[in-house]
């Protein structure tokens, strides 16, 4: 897998992961604030006892203070992979502080602990929703053992909802694990499609024989240096090449070794040209440079290292030759006219040298 298309596949996993935990975080305000105010509703429906109108306000000032802190305050960043289930953690104290006001294991309100469970399914982990559980029961354990101390029964109901608490714990883990799957699965395959459109994307601008850009991406290159050039009023470069005698070497030593020539050629310009700059071959012997932040001494300089690199490529009728032309982009010129004023100066360097290297 090439760079482009590694970059490609990174990028959608790093887009789904910030889309997925930005819905979390919504939802998770929009639960804290929403658990606040149903504790407040509910403690001021008529039925509701003194003592459990107390803790239920209580429980309630706990949610938006918690709230606040966690979604106003902490950084994003904070706990990485076990955010959610801290989240849902603080939440479960909060809920559980309610409940030890209200009655303990005799709390009316046992059921509230699902709410949280039930957030944590995002984070589609089994093992979170596990030691979600374990803290909600160890939690209910010392309160009941604390009332029991104090020489207080349980209640009749108290074993019943505990059991179903249970029950919808263990839903939530089974949940939880089938959504974390499912969510690995679909990362996977929007990653696979976003590494198959890069590189159906890299072939479609890539000569096949050179691996160097083709016409195609030199467009896409012109507007990309055109919008530097007018950002930061620092002109880029184009140096138009032509291969002189190609056809010849087509014709006398076939093509396999105009190919080679071709080759070597790119080879050659792969190894004078920096990193920020692009080579490509636009046509059958015709190549383009793309210098940016580069004025036409410093790429008169490139073409004179790259005579010297062809060099070392041997031909049937000696080293490469080649004809090229220069220009440098006019601040609000149309991209592609930087490259025609090149090839016009290549052209006439070549009817004035005769076909030889300029």
């Amino acid at each position: 897998m090439g760079s482009e298309e590694a970059s490609a596949g990174a990028a959608e996993r790093a887009h789904a992961e910030r889309t997925y935990r930005g819905f979390v975080r919504a939802l998770g305000i929009g639960v804290s604030f929403a658990v606040a105010a149903i504790f407040a509703l509910d403690a001021m429906l008529p039925a509701t006892t003194t003592a459990n109108r107390t803790g239920l306000l209580i429980g309630a000032a706990l949610a938006i203070a918690s709230g606040t802190i966690w979604f106003g305050f902490l950084p994003r960043t904070w706990f990485g992979e076990a955010r959610i289930f801290t989240a849902t953690a603080v939440a479960t104290f909060v809920v559980l502080v309610m409940i030890e006001l209200t009655g303990g294991p005799r709390s009316p309100y046992l059921g509230y602990l699902i709410i949280p469970a039930i957030v944590l399914i995002l984070a589609g982990s089994a093992v979170h929703m596990a030691a979600l559980a374990a803290m909600m029961f160890g939690a209910i354990v010392l309160m009941a053992i604390q009332t029991l101390a104090a020489g207080e029964t349980l209640g009749d109901a108290a074993p019943s909802r505990l059991l179903l608490l249970a029950a919808v714990l263990g839903a939530c883990a089974g949940v939880a694990y089938a959504t974390g799957r499912s969510r690995e699965r679909v990362t996977e395959r929007a990653v696979g499609l976003a590494d198959e459109t890069a590189a159906a994307r890299s072939l479609a601008m890539t000569d096949a024989l050179t691996g160097l850009g083709n016409r195609r991406a030199l467009h896409e290159h012109l507007a990309r240096f055109g919008a530097d050039a007018m950002r930061t009023s620092v002109p880029f470069s184009v140096v138009v090449i032509d291969i002189d005698g190609l056809k010849r070497v087509n014709d006398e030593a076939g093509h396999d070794a105009g190919d080679k020539l071709l080759r070597d050629f790119a080879r050659a310009i792969d190894e004078v040209i920096r990193g920020s700059d692009i080579g490509l071959r636009v046509g059958g012997d015709e190549f383009v440079l793309l210098l940016p932040r580069t004025t036409e001494v410093s790429a008169k300089t490139v073409t004179e290292r790259l005579v010297v690199a062809t060099e070392r490529y041997a031909t049937p009728f000696g080293p490469p030759r080649f004809s090229y032309g220069i220009a440098t982009y006019r601040s609000g010129e149309p991209d592609y006219d930087v490259v025609t004023r090149a090839d016009a100066v290549m052209n006439l360097s070549k009817r004035e040298r005769g076909g030889r290297s300029a």
